[in-house]
């Protein structure tokens, strides 16, 4: 057999051998096979679904990947490059699951992905403190769980027209400064929805109470002293209570 032969025959038996492992033969350069795996999204609300990507580089024969997880939840959609993952339904602690590639090519070869199921969401705000009429009031709600960030809305009940409902990153606050038209009792439940898609979820209070009281009763402290005829005179009072700042006046008795 002639050399040329021999050189081709051996090349042959290298590739045949290294074809499921290896994009080059043998004689240097060889690159091992690698998978990287991508998540739509890490944190997932219950029942909800994430999109999982497989690359696998110096894949020669495009063997692709398969897929297994770990944890609550389940794969579908399986392909050699693709698969998605449906999260279990949220419970009161958040739970978490791995998604694993491995390359048919080469089975050492994995990657994987972990995902995060939050606890369903709670609202934490358990009851309303009293507001004062004139008294500038602020009430914050705050709820755990969940995607955030959230939205809060009135879900029954009226809050009067002197306080609002603001929104913020950290949470909400019903804010205002209760004016004498405001005085009374109110029972309100509030919603809060989280950032969640395409599903979001909610949570509801129960029934809460505020209590707007009126302003206390304005009450002078201490007494003008007595004068003395045809020499100065200076005396003071001070006054509490009332809404806002208070105005004196002076009348003759």
């Amino acid at each position: 057999m002639s050399r040329k032969k021999l050189a081709l025959v051996s090349l042959v038996v290298c590739l045949s051998v290294n074809a499921f492992i290896w994009i080059t033969g043998c004689g240097g350069g060889s690159k091992p096979i690698s998978v990287v795996v991508t998540a739509s999204a890490t944190n997932v609300d219950g029942t909800d679904t994430v999109t999982l990507t497989a690359t696998v580089t110096n894949d020669k024969n495009s063997a692709g990947v398969s897929w297994a997880v770990s944890g609550g939840g389940t794969l579908s959609n399986t392909t050699t490059s693709s698969a998605t993952y449906t999260a279990p339904a949220a419970s009161s602690a958040a739970q978490t699951a791995t998604v694993t590639a491995t390359s048919i090519a080469s089975s050492a070869q994995t990657a994987s992905a972990t995902l995060t199921v939050p606890a369903a969401p709670a609202i934490t705000t358990a009851s309303l403190g009293a507001a004062t009429v004139g008294a500038s009031y602020s009430q914050t709600l705050t709820a755990s769980g969940g995607i955030s960030p959230y939205t809060w809305t009135l879900a029954s009940g009226t809050l009067p027209t002197c306080l609002t409902i603001t929104q913020s990153a950290s949470g909400a606050a019903i804010t205002g400064t209760p004016n004498a038209s405001c005085a009374g009792t109110y029972t309100v439940t509030f919603k809060v929805t989280d950032s969640g898609t395409p599903t979001a979820l909610t949570a509801t209070t129960s029934a809460l109470t505020l209590t707007i009281n009126a302003a206390p009763a304005i009450t002078f402290a201490g007494a003008l002293s007595a004068g003395t005829y045809n020499v100065a005179y200076t005396g003071s009072v001070a006054a509490t209570g009332g809404a806002g700042a208070l105005t004196y006046s002076i009348s003759a008795g």
